[in-house]
């Protein structure tokens, strides 16, 4: 996926920490310690975390929830990397 679509949706070139922070916040944008994902150390893990939460790796492929910090990475590699994202499907910009 291009960076030029990835901003679009909301998701910028950013630090892991920086996901997993986001990632806790609640609908009100504060910071919830409880939430917080310790368990991801790296970009592979989020595609574990991304199987659990949509129930199987095809569901998680085709994922809709485009506004997840973690929607970018939910393959499990870095698309701010090139050559190794991939093209968006099934997406709406808008």
């Amino acid at each position: 996926m291009e960076e030029e679509t990835l901003s679009k949706l909301g998701h910028s070139k950013t630090s892991l920490k920086r996901i997993r922070y986001e990632f806790a916040k609640n609908s009100s944008g504060q910071f919830q310690a409880d939430d917080y994902p310790h368990h991801i150390e790296k970009y592979s893990d989020i595609k574990y975390h991304c199987d659990d939460c949509a129930g199987s790796p095809s569901t998680r492929r085709n994922c809709k929830v485009a506004n997840c910090p973690f929607w970018p990475y939910r393959n499990g590699t870095n698309p701010f990397h090139g050559g190794n994202g991939q093209k968006a499907r099934g997406v709406v910009l808008g």
